[in-house]
């Protein structure tokens, strides 16, 4: 089975071509999905974050992890973010690695690993291929202000947090570039299919 593994910076559209790929019957595994379930449902999770970052970063009545107080905590203090990563990752891996072996046994042909933080932490290893999906930094910007309600500090926190997609497109094996229309963007992929 040939694993992808599909990234990007923030704001680049990863989840629009995941989708897209999901819509061709090809299974794919969302890690920004598995970290809010985690952070959502998980019990050692839960008394993890709160242990570590005070019981404010929880909602009330056990209703998860408030993410944007969370948030705020980590993307401006990195040894806190990488605590919070170190304990995340691992569990997001092995997941991960449960739905790569249920689709090769599947007899699957293609599964694709939608995974932000790639070159971050170092994993590119665990795939056939990787695929960057790109956009330019201003776009970046004008998505997590318009589409997910940041403050512009909040924006740049974010974009901060990950490598420069520059770094990142030297590395890819595929890049995608979504700065234009939707309908550029799926060319591409019909292109790569």
């Amino acid at each position: 089975m040939k694993r992808i593994g599909l990234t990007g910076g923030i704001a680049t559209g990863k989840s629009t071509v995941g989708a897209w790929l999901q819509q061709q019957g090809i299974p794919v595994f969302d890690a920004d999905a598995c970290v809010h379930n985690l952070l959502a449902h998980d019990a050692s999770t839960l008394a993890f974050v709160a242990k570590t970052f005070g019981e404010a970063t929880l909602l009330p009545q056990g209703q998860g992890v408030d993410r944007a107080a969370l948030g705020q905590l980590v993307f401006a203090n990195q040894p806190q973010r990488r605590v919070l990563e170190g304990w995340l990752h691992p569990r997001v891996r092995k997941a991960m690695e449960q739905f790569f072996m249920e689709h090769l046994q599947a007899g699957q042909a293609v599964a694709v690993g939608m995974v932000p933080l790639i070159y971050e932490t170092n994993t590119q290893h665990l795939y056939n291929e990787v695929w960057l999906v790109d956009a330019d930094e201003a776009t970046q910007r004008k998505r997590l202000c318009e589409h997910r309600g940041l403050s512009p500090a909040e924006a740049e926190a974010r974009l901060a947090a990950q490598w420069p997609l520059e770094q990142k497109r030297a590395m890819a094996d595929v890049v995608l570039s979504n700065t234009g229309t939707l309908a550029q963007l799926y060319e591409q992929l019909l292109a790569l299919f």
